[in-house]
């Protein structure tokens, strides 16, 4: 994975407002929102005065007891901690995403804002607020993921309500994003390996150091509502809670929960406000410095997940602030946006999934599609048993020419997701094809196995790991460098080699740099073939002719001279595949949003309506139920056993072991209903097929759209006051539609 703090240069934030330092800050010098304003609060300040110096020397010079780490190690993980310090805290928020958009679109309308901010204005008056509420969202990472690709809208969306929101990342180290993945993954696996000390202490370390930054740069006294996504930043939101208990602080589980011991009652703990000896002593130790006992650590208000059963699996049910809230996505970002016939068709070219159009009588084949990482969690391996067998059972015209199309993100330096990869196509190469036409079999010209295609979408642009490679060797100040970076991404359009001679012949660049950026080997990337860049013009010219919200000057600019970056053209890219596929596939056995189900289900493309498969699992259970959907209940057993078979694959099977796989898994209760869908969804009529795609499109701008998220989150911070409406769980609406 990349995380942010690995990026050379990070974003400021840019707001009508600046939080300030110390005790103080604006709230203590005389802001409407002061604390003295606040009714029914107890205040307490801080018992020691704020201390000077960077989170990193502040955290050598604490005395915090170590039971797992050495000073040593102590002293090497807070130097990697300084080494990847951002920039600023701030992400940079400058979108135009507003409510009138989706007004506009027919999307919400104006009495959907007025109760949204009715409900707001309760909470300011339930807290005592004079002036717009100071609204923190935190997270571990600005890019990739749910979480970093809705807070953008999110915030702005907050803005447009009358409060004062804003982004902050935290800083990391390897150590900790490991800990902190050991914990992710261990929270949906109860026989995950157990937490041990050397990985609490460094959870802790990191949050203690965070804490100080946040103390530093954005007054946690300036805060009203603190809203911390996923476990990484706990730490933050229990000191804040128990320094600060004016501040409501609200935790979002993104993941599915089904927790090991160890793993479930660490993070229960920390949001509930329970420090354990021994275990949690860097934290206690910390509070006390601040003369605060352990025994007041302050409890969230809120806690928010997918489903209420997670909240039980983390022994949070009785919590009075535990809220539910469905995952969302955005219908108006531009990688939603209707695109057209050309732009699928050069995307399925350049990827063999299609032959280039020679004659009129060249089509689009009828492919399956799965859009998800390799990984256990996604069954891509039930996924290819489940096509071959369902295309033994279809039409002979649909066997030889349907075609499997799995998507996923680059592995980079993740081992396991390097290994799987390969893997899964050893198991391709491996298929017994004797039960087919001759034709369809091994070496012969439609080898079935040769329409299974597994993408790998590089999400860096040849340009942009040049600036990666500058940002490593120039020693250029952030200020140069980003002048250099914008002059790179205006020169996209040429090779690397002409755009490093461009910079040198300007003077941009010294000749020793530009010999050192050229050295082997070259910077690659993804890039757009020059029939996807024509037909990506047009669909923006198109947005623009509808005012469509992503079909902007400067992006259509971009576009044109081939300065996109890798992030836009896998989205295109991604889109043309979705928007064309004839069934859409989520296999997940254990899910957080799941998000590429309502990503898949908004597209709309006159012609190529497909139909989505997919278990009930996680944040896609909410979303099947206001979609249309073909869906799978993915017994327990089956999910272990899965789990069981990635963790067990040997480095090199041989044909004798694939084979084996192969007849286990189609013998599954869920492979088989995977099977029976594909074969119906494949065969159904076009009217059934539009009929349910037209559904499933309306259920998810219904229920899933970024502006009810919005909605949701001003119900969570209302809950977390303690202001009394209808919390009720949302049922989705499943729109209705003539059969």
């Amino acid at each position: 994975a990349t995380f942010s703090h690995r990026i050379a240069v990070t974003r400021q934030t840019s707001l009508p407002m600046t939080f300030k330092g110390g005790q103080q800050g604006l709230h203590g010098v005389g802001h409407p929102n002061g604390l003295k304003h606040i009714k029914g609060v107890k205040m307490a300040e801080p018992k020691s005065s704020l201390k000077t110096g960077s989170p990193s020397q502040l955290l050598r010079d604490l005395p915090l007891p170590l039971h797992g780490l050495s000073q040593a190690e102590k002293e090497s993980f807070i130097s990697a901690l300084s080494a990847n310090h951002r920039v600023a805290m701030d992400v940079k928020c400058q979108t135009t995403m507003c409510f009138q958009r989706f007004i506009n679109a027919e999307m919400m309308s104006e009495q959907d804002v007025q109760d949204m901010k009715t409900l707001f204005n309760s909470v300011k008056e339930k807290r005592g607020l004079k002036g717009p509420p100071r609204v923190v969202f935190v997270n571990a990472t600005e890019h990739g993921g749910g979480v970093a690709e809705m807070r953008l809208d999110t915030v702005a969306l907050m803005r447009d309500l009358g409060a004062q929101a804003k982004w902050l990342v935290i800083d990391g180290a390897d150590a900790f994003y490991k800990s902190t993945v050991h914990m992710h993954e261990g929270i949906q696996n109860p026989r995950y390996a157990p937490l041990n000390q050397k990985q609490i202490e460094y959870f802790h370390l990191t949050n203690v150091a965070n804490f100080l930054r946040l103390e530093q740069d954005h007054s946690p006294a300036d805060i009203d509502i603190l809203w911390i996504d996923d476990p990484q930043p706990i730490g933050i939101g229990l000191i804040v809670k128990t320094l600060f208990p004016q501040t409501l602080v609200i935790w979002r589980c993104h993941v599915h929960v089904d927790a090991e011991e160890s793993i479930g009652s660490f993070v229960h703990d920390l949001v509930m406000g329970n420090l354990r000896d021994g275990r949690d002593d860097v934290i206690t130790s910390f509070l006390k410095d601040r003369e605060y006992d352990k025994n007041h650590a302050g409890a969230f208000d809120a806690v928010v997940f997918h489903e209420k059963h997670f909240a039980a699996n983390l022994k949070m049910a009785d919590h009075p602030g535990v809220h539910m809230m469905p995952p969302c996505i955005n219908p108006l970002a531009f990688k939603n946006m209707l695109i057209n016939n050309s732009l699928v068709e050069t995307t399925l070219v350049k990827y063999g999934v299609m032959q280039p159009r020679v004659t009129r009588s060249a089509c689009v084949p009828p492919f399956v599609l799965q859009v998800s990482r390799f990984d256990p969690y996604k069954g891509p391996l039930e996924l290819i048993t489940a096509f071959v067998e369902a295309t033994k059972r279809l039409p002979l015209s649909l066997q030889l020419n349907v075609a499997l199309v799995m998507v996923s993100s680059l592995p980079g330096d993740n081992p396991s997701g390097i290994r799987l990869a390969r893997l899964l196509q050893e198991y391709v190469d491996s298929l017994d094809l004797s039960a087919f036409p001759e034709e369809m079999r091994a070496g012969n010209p439609n080898d079935l196995r040769k329409r299974i295609f597994l993408l790998m979408l590089d999400d860096k642009t040849p340009w942009e790991r040049l600036c990666e490679r500058l940002a490593k060797i120039s020693g250029f100040d952030t200020d140069r460098l980003a002048g250099v970076d914008k002059e790179i991404q205006e020169l996209a359009e040429f090779g690397v080699e002409e755009i490093v001679d461009r910079l040198e012949t300007s003077g941009l660049i010294s000749p020793d740099l530009a010999r050192n950026l050229l050295k082997d080997p070259l910077p690659t990337g993804v890039a757009y073939t020059p029939e996807q860049k024509s037909a990506t013009q047009q669909v923006l010219n198109e947005a623009r002719a509808r005012r469509h919200p992503g079909g902007t000057a400067l992006t259509a600019r971009r576009a044109s001279c081939g300065s996109l970056n890798g992030k836009e053209i896998n989205a295109f890219e991604v889109s043309a595949l979705q928007s064309s596929a004839l069934v859409k596939v989520q296999f997940s056995s254990k899910e957080g949003f799941g998000l590429t189900v309502s990503e898949s289900l908004v597209k709309r493309l006159p012609g190529y309506e497909g139909v989505m498969v997919t278990t009930l699992v996680g944040g896609i259970r909410a979303q099947a139920a206001a979609c249309e959907c073909l869906t799978i209940e993915y017994p327990p057993e089956e999910v272990a056993a899965s789990l069981a078979v990635y963790r067990s694959l040997p480095d090199h099977p041989d044909q004798a072991y694939w084979a084996g796989l192969f007849k286990e898994m189609a013998s599954r209760k869920s492979v088989s209903e995977l099977i029976n869908h594909i074969q119906h969804a494949a065969t159904m009529t076009d009217a059934q097929r539009v009929r349910m795609s037209k559904s499933a499109r309306e259920g998810v701008l219904t229920n899933f759209s970024t502006w009810v998220n919005v909605h949701n989150i001003i119900k969570g911070i209302a809950l977390a006051a303690r202001v009394e409406f209808d919390n009720e769980a949302p049922v989705p609406k499943r729109p209705r539609t003539n059969s």
